[in-house]
């Protein structure tokens, strides 16, 4: 499944763990990344929100959101910023937080890895 099908950049195990059809070169709006405020217990603070969506019945894949500061030591985000969302296509819509507030000017990357289990 690591084959491009389609030319998109995106593998094909990419596009079924994303809830994407490996025969369409659709990217738009699958994955994003902004600064937002984010309130953690009573304090709102500027978080990095990594949004994305994935395939509900791929059970049989791993979707991790990851974020790093250096391109090569990689975290998973597991802060959720709720809520989840249950499309009728059967995708789900997630966002996920960096663990701690990011102050301006820092440089941080995302990514979103999907791997088979």
């Amino acid at each position: 499944m690591s084959d491009d099908s389609n030319g998109n950049g995106l593998t094909n195990l990419a596009e079924y763990g994303l809830g994407l059809t490996p025969s369409s070169d659709e990217t738009d709006g699958i994955i994003s990344a902004q600064f937002e405020t984010v309130t953690v217990g009573t304090t709102p603070d500027t978080y990095l929100v990594l949004r994305f969506r994935r395939n509900s019945a791929s059970d049989d894949v791993i979707v991790t959101p990851e974020m790093s500061t250096d391109m090569t030591n990689w975290t998973p985000l597991t802060a959720a910023v709720p809520p989840d969302l249950t499309n009728p296509n059967g995708t789900e819509d997630i966002a996920r937080r960096s663990p701690v507030p990011v102050s301006g000017g820092a440089r941080v990357y995302v990514r979103v890895s999907v791997t088979t289990r």
